[in-house]
This record gives C-alpha cells, structure tokens and sequence, in this order.
C-alpha cells in the first residue's frame, strides 16, 4: 500500500511541475494576443490553471506523509511545498496587477 501512496505522491508533483511550467510559459510570439479577446481569453485560461495548481499543491499537503517518507524526504517535501505556494502568490500577484520579486530575486 505504501508504493501506491508514494506513488501518487509523485504523480501529483509531476502534474504540479507541468501545470506551473505551463503557466510560465506566456503567451508565446510576440503579438500572439493582439485583440483584447485574445488577451482576455489567455488571462482567463491563465487563471483557471493558477487554481489548478493550487488544488494540486492542496492535494500535496494531505499526501505529504504518504509512502513513508524518511525525516530528510518529509523535510524535502515540505519546502517543496513552501516553493509551490511562493510560485503560486508570485503567479496571483502578476495576474492582479501587483509586483512581487521572483523567487530568488533580491
């Protein structure tokens, strides 16, 4: 039973790094969202994978223990956890119209 829970412990992170790479990835080419529908519908798709990511990392935090993690995994889980919870401030931040650094940006 242990496997299956660790399991989908890494499944779920896995769908955490896509949707969180999707949402950094922009809108592509320059001048891709040249109408304000086209920006309109971009933002709107943005926002719904921002909550997408947020109920992935909530999932996260009710399986953190599962698959009997070591002392040092539990610890690595968690902060990865913190990061995800940053990114996802940072992300909600942008989409309001206020400044937030980066991670890591001083």
């Amino acid at each position: 039973m242990a496997d299956k829970r660790g399991a989908v412990w890494t499944a779920r992170i896995r769908d955490a790094k896509q949707v969180l790479n999707e949402l950094r990835a922009g809108p592509g080419p320059v001048g891709a969202l040249q109408s304000e529908s086209d920006r309109a519908r971009f933002n709107a798709l943005q926002r719904r994978k921002l909550q997408r990511f947020e109920d992935i990392v909530d999932d996260l935090e009710d399986l953190v223990t599962d698959g009997g993690p070591s002392a040092r995994e539990l610890a690595e889980r968690q902060k990865m956890l913190e990061d995800f919870r940053g990114e996802a401030r940072r992300l909600n931040a942008s989409f309001s119209g206020s400044s937030i650094p980066a991670a890591g940006a001083e």
